[in-house]
């Protein structure tokens, strides 16, 4: 398999124990998420993520900034023969799981809050606080934001890239058999990967 392969699927949605398996079991050279990378997205500085030795040496890429808003679309125009996988979670799952991590967020990485902000559209951030209240209250709009974002995308690779677009539920016991398969591995997946632990995790 020479193609890169892009997963577009957000934070929380099973990256770390995609990431391992893409290594483990199918040997691929994977690049996680990578805080010099998120920044350089920040500042929109892709030149440099494109040309970084980290990219060029690596063939999977997931987590941020991957899966950034419309960011797809630039991997799509630059890499059109790429594959792009997206894993969904359940929304109430996903926002109960994203609220923990940014509970602890500002303790371990705190320049990383004015990144999250920018990715999910917080304009209630103030420049310069090491802090992004996520609570209850902002249940609806986090799960609006990552509905709408999702389903945009699936309309544009099903219209532009359906062969090379690969889309499932986090919770489909058969995912890592279908993703070898997709990813041109004819082999049977035995070990369910699965990450759940309780270090930070991007």
């Amino acid at each position: 398999m020479k193609n890169r392969v892009f997963n577009l699927s957000f934070q929380k949605c099973g990256t770390t124990s995609f990431e391992r398996f893409c290594k483990e079991e199918l040997g691929l050279a994977v690049l996680g998420w990578n805080i010099e990378f998120d920044n350089l997205y920040y500042l929109e500085d892709f030149d440099k993520i494109f040309n970084h030795r980290k990219f060029l040496s690596n063939q999977v890429f997931s987590d941020s900034p991957w899966w950034s808003p419309n960011f797809y679309l630039m991997l799509y125009k630059k890499f059109p023969d790429s594959k792009f996988i997206l894993i969904e979670r359940n929304l109430d799952d996903w926002f109960d799981s994203y609220k923990k991590f940014m509970e602890r967020l500002p303790r371990k990485y705190p320049s990383y809050v004015k990144i999250q902000a920018k990715l999910y559209n917080r304009n209630d951030h103030i420049p310069g606080e090491l802090s992004l209240p996520v609570t209850e209250i902002h249940r609806g709009y986090y799960k609006h934001f990552v509905e709408n974002h999702n389903s945009t995308l699936k309309k544009f690779f099903q219209q532009n890239s359906p062969d090379n677009f690969f889309n499932c539920d986090l919770y489909d016991p058969d995912k890592w058999n279908k993703l070898a398969n997709f990813l041109g591995f004819n082999k049977t997946i035995k070990r369910n990967y699965h990450e759940n632990k309780t270090e930070l995790k991007i």
